[in-house]
């Protein structure tokens, strides 16, 4: 069992938990409960009542939807020291999607009725849950506008920038298979799509490690609905 203090000191690691006082950072903790979960624990289902916040502290936890002939769609990846599940909590509603851990993560777990009552006694609480709000309705509306406008090279060059860093080798942390899931594609279109980019020059591919050779090229791929 994980004592209050390392649970504190785990908190203070989740990006919107990061700059509250350690007093706060200290309720929060007394709230807080550490899940082990292991690779393919389903951390909640869509329609079940959300029942707490989730934060990442150490692993990968995928949001998904299941279209109704068996489709698997990704809305996004939670990594270290991001939350998941705040929408459904703020709103005392279900959760509108899936979670499964795609690694043996740590999790940190806020039940929603304990945390309710702190926001309400600590105002920057709130003000952390709207950021992280503000950030997944960013990423979702991100998700929408590639889906909708931009041809699958197009998201996966995008996709290989924002990974990069500004750097010019990204390794790739999750699996193709899962990564066709979060560009709304198939596998078979993806390994297409990296063959493009790689056939163009602006890419070199080699296992889960792809090199930025042309990054120039590669910000005009993914500004372009088509690779022509």
């Amino acid at each position: 069992m994980q004592s209050r203090s390392h649970i504190q000191e785990m908190l203070s690691k989740i990006a919107f938990f990061s700059g509250l006082p350690a007093e706060v950072l200290q309720k929060l903790s007394e709230i807080s409960e550490v899940v082990e979960a292991e690779k393919g624990r389903v951390i909640f289902t869509e329609g079940e009542r959300a029942t707490a916040l989730w934060c990442v502290f150490r692993g990968k936890v995928k949001i998904y939807k299941i279209s109704l002939d068996g489709k698997e769609q990704i809305l996004t990846v939670a990594e270290d020291g991001d939350t998941f599940g705040e929408v459904a909590v703020l709103k005392g509603s279900l959760y509108p999607a899936y979670a499964e851990a795609m690694v043996s993560s740590v999790l940190v777990k806020l039940p929603v009725t304990a945390l309710i009552s702190l926001v309400k006694r600590e105002p920057m609480v709130a003000l952390g849950l709207l950021g992280a709000m503000a950030e997944k309705l960013k990423t979702l509306n991100k998700m929408v506008e590639n889906l909708s406008l931009r041809e699958v090279p197009a998201r996966l060059a995008s996709y290989l920038l924002e990974e990069s860093g500004g750097k010019d080798i990204v390794m790739l942390h999750i699996p193709k298979g899962e990564l066709a899931k979060l560009l709304g594609t198939t596998a078979e279109t993806l390994s297409r799509s990296f063959s493009k980019l790689s056939q163009k020059g602006a890419i070199e591919v080699s296992g889960s490690l792809v090199r930025i050779k042309n990054r120039t090229l590669l910000q005009a791929i993914s500004e372009n609905s088509k690779l022509s």
